[in-house]
């Protein structure tokens, strides 16, 4: 068998990833029985959520419902779907932190437009959050004046801009002198 898949934990995953990486196992072991795939959940989940599945699908047995069915289940406890509405407030009003790197930023507006709904928008609603919301004025201003702005050309913009800004810094600091007699100057 290639691979191990762990007990479920929530503190460490959500419940969606770990259903990614058991299908993952399934994948790499070329495990395609749908009730040998629902033994090694049953068997691997742990006993925290073997008893969390049991006790949603009571007075039932675990083993009359297919895994599609349990993991839907399971989902539904864990990861309810959250507002549509409250997951767009809270996506419109991330702004860029002091010190936040651009891909940062990015990754977690990507992280909160999940449950958005923006579908064929969401370049448009990420291009126009990180405009609007990236702190540093001098990248914000190289963004405004870009006539034909696409979210891939902002992303590339904001983080040449960022590269650069660091580089300046690395060039202007003073080098000690330690650094300077080990050189041999």
């Amino acid at each position: 068998m290639a691979g191990t898949i762990v007990a479920f934990s929530s503190s460490q995953e959500t419940w969606t990833v770990y259903v990614e990486r058991l299908e993952q196992y399934f994948t790499a072991n070329k495990i395609e029985d749908a009730d040998q795939q629902r033994a090694i959940l049953l068997s691997i989940c742990g006993p925290a959520t073997y008893q969390l599945i049991c006790n949603l699908v009571s007075p039932k047995k675990p083993t009359a419902f297919k895994i599609e069915d349990l993991i839907t289940i399971v989902q539904k406890h864990h990861d309810p779907k959250p507002s549509m509405i409250v997951q767009r407030f809270r996506f419109s009003g991330r702004n860029c932190h002091t010190g936040e790197l651009v891909t940062a930023y990015v990754a977690e507006l990507r992280q909160l437009a999940e449950h958005c709904q923006y579908a064929t928008n969401l370049n448009n609603m990420l291009q126009d959050r990180l405009v609007c919301g990236v702190e540093d004025s001098r990248i914000q201003r190289q963004l405004l004046a870009e006539p034909e702005l696409t979210f891939d050309k902002a992303f590339e913009i904001a983080m040449a801009s960022e590269s650069a800004e660091k580089d300046v810094k690395d060039l202007q600091s003073p080098v000690p002198v330690n650094d300077l007699k080990t050189h041999g100057t």
